[in-house]
């Protein structure tokens, strides 16, 4: 072969690997020569290589999000509702603050692709279920739903039993607790919701006992039974919860809470609370009154409270703390999250 068509073979050879090289650059970045074709978004979503690199070429452009709101505690879960919305970005930078939902469309805010947002729907009257977290990896992120449920305002019923099933207010159901050291016991405390359409994330119980009271111990710590829930059973704890309410401070007795094993809001760092439907109830096991000197003859009045727990706009935090979830807000002073609600009252009597 002459000089010539010697170069000439050298010259289709190189293009050849040239070409090769190419093709094998551009597999490599579609995922043809990896066993790591694809990588899982947010919501389990598949995304091929080829998508992460736009999305990558993308980052810091501009993206608008777009939300509503539904009731999970309505009868027909899909209806849209008007309630305070609360989005924001990973920074803790609130993009939508306390601002109404539309029953008709959504509501919207500006962003940037990469970023993630998470969102709440909540006040004195509506929680949020679980806050919906939104990846943007796209200039427009509409359609995004909140799930929130009305939550009962003072409503519901708690009350005790005797060994014999007798319920009731002002003296009906009372408990002896007589000499030192001297017990009673009620047969179980319940409560129930007796509302419809209304959720409530239960937090805990707590009684008031009149001043100077002789009652040393008030106990049910626990397993309660649910009736009408999606679990069986949940767990009861002596509470250490502080309490800077001013409408609690003098009634913040006994307090215990729930820990329940199922529902886990997001953001929650304390006891989990319990999350009850339209007509659902617990029952606690026998409830002990403790005396240290016993009970006056004429009978010690006490009162029973519930207490929510729910997310809030912290009024002190900023950044990514702004954003709670907890038994009342960090206002000055305490705000409790939803009104407590009083039960039934009983007497301790020696």
């Amino acid at each position: 072969m002459n000089n010539k068509g010697q170069a000439v073979g050298w010259g289709l050879f190189l293009i050849g690997v040239l070409l090769v090289g190419i093709i094998g650059f551009a597999g490599y970045n579609m995922g043809w020569f990896s066993k790591q074709v694809s990588q899982t978004g947010v919501g389990g979503e598949v995304k091929t290589p080829a998508q992460q690199i736009v999305e990558e070429t993308q980052k810091g452009k501009v993206a608008q999000i777009g939300v509503s709101v539904r009731s999970v505690s309505a009868d027909n879960v899909n209806t849209k509702v008007i309630a305070p919305i609360y989005c924001t970005d990973s920074t803790g930078k609130l993009l939508i603050d306390n601002t109404a939902s539309s029953a008709s469309a959504d509501t919207t805010a500006k962003t940037t692709i990469g970023e993630t947002i998470t969102c709440y729907a909540f006040n004195a009257t509506w929680q949020t279920k679980q806050p919906v977290v939104i990846k943007v990896d796209s200039e427009s992120k509409g359609g995004q739903v909140i799930d929130a449920f009305v939550v009962p305002t003072n409503t519901g019923h708690l009350q005790v039993y005797t060994d014999t099933l007798v319920t009731g207010t002002g003296g009906y159901a009372n408990v002896t607790a007589s000499g030192t050291n001297g017990a009673g016991t009620f047969s179980k405390l319940r409560y129930t919701v007796n509302v419809s359409n209304q959720w409530m994330p239960l937090g805990g119980l707590y009684f008031d006992t009149v001043p100077n009271s002789n009652i040393s111990k008030i106990d049910f710590a626990g397993t309660a039974t649910i009736s009408g829930g999606d679990h069986a059973t949940t767990n009861i704890v002596a509470s250490s919860l502080g309490n800077t309410v001013t409408s609690r401070k003098e009634l913040w007795n006994y307090v215990f809470e729930f820990n329940d094993p199922v529902y886990k809001p997001t953001g929650n760092t304390g006891n989990n609370p319990l999350l009850l439907e339209q007509n659902d109830y617990f029952d606690t096991g026998s409830v002990t009154v403790t005396s240290s000197t016993g009970c006056s003859s004429g009978g010690e009045l006490v009162t029973m409270y519930t207490f929510s727990k729910g997310y809030y706009k912290s009024a002190v935090a900023t950044g990514k703390d702004i954003i709670k979830y907890g038994h009342q807000t960090d206002a000055s002073p305490g705000a409790v999250i939803t009104t407590d609600l009083t039960g039934d009252t009983w007497y301790c009597k020696g």
